[in-house]
């Protein structure tokens, strides 16, 4: 299987390697996904450690997958710890996370409105059996809560999928929506430890939706900014930075340097 996988790779690094792939893709997936079964393939991770994956991520070089957000998790998880991972996409950092905490101690909490990604969501973290610490939640993650709200989305995994934007090529149909605030004063969570934000551009919605929670406790924030669809939506960086100084937060990159400004990056947010 290993050699299978590495022979993809090398055949779309090749001159003309991406034709020959076009032509090649639909019946080697096939080939490769009867042989994994349903178990998925070992691959390594940005962490270092290894996790069953669906084989198809072996093209996408998920060991290189945000190390600098990785690294910042990995320093504040513990076995303890409660986890949001808002915009999960297919449990990436869910797993990395999930490593980290004992069953019965701490937990994660993932969140991922795209039905293709939630579907390979809920088959990570089956396939790694981290049922005992993992819950996931088939919605969006907003400023309120909604029986349902119209969603763009594509097919696929390693897709955008935004409320702030129209997705080309996607479709838009429609996701509940939940709040922070709403889940936690309901008893569905657990006050978090930490928090990782990345929905594309609808980051402050979905911190206006946890204010409460950020105001009276002090759960470290990982957030990921979109100028661009932020702008869209009548916000930028700066507000959200400033919002979350008016809650005690301070503004950090992932160098550790306080900022007061940024740019499309992840800024880490913390109370000190």
């Amino acid at each position: 299987m290993a050699r299978l996988l590495h022979l993809a790779r090398r055949v779309r690094t090749t001159v003309g390697g991406d034709a020959i792939w076009s032509a090649l893709r639909p019946a080697y997936w096939g080939i490769v996904t009867r042989l994994s079964g349903d178990s998925g393939v070992s691959m390594r991770l940005s962490d270092g450690h290894h996790y069953r994956l669906d084989p198809t991520l072996y093209a996408r070089r998920p060991e290189r997958y945000e190390p600098d957000v990785v690294a910042a998790l990995v320093a504040t998880v513990s076995e303890r710890s409660v986890v949001y991972d808002v915009g999960a996409h297919v449990g990436l950092v869910t797993l990395i996370a999930a490593r980290r905490i004992s069953p019965g101690l701490g937990r994660v909490y993932a969140f991922e409105p795209s039905p293709d990604n939630f579907a390979s969501l809920e088959r990570h973290i089956r396939i790694n059996r981290y049922n005992d610490r993992v819950s996931a939640f088939h919605c969006l993650v907003g400023e309120r809560t909604a029986a349902t709200v119209r969603f763009s989305c594509r097919p696929g995994q390693f897709t955008a999928n935004s409320l702030g934007y129209d997705v080309p090529g996607g479709q838009t149909i429609p996701a509940a929506m939940t709040s922070i605030d709403d889940m936690v004063r309901s008893g569905s969570l657990p006050a978090a430890d930490v928090i990782k934000i990345d929905v594309e551009g609808y980051e402050r919605a979905v911190l206006q939706g946890a204010r409460a929670l950020l105001r009276e406790r002090s759960p470290m924030v990982i957030c990921a900014m979109h100028p661009t669809t932020l702008a869209q939506l009548g916000t930028s960086p700066c507000a959200i930075i400033a919002e979350m100084a008016a809650w005690g937060y301070r503004a950090f990159d992932l160098q550790n340097r306080e900022i007061e400004a940024a740019g499309f990056e992840e800024v880490v947010f913390r109370k000190t």
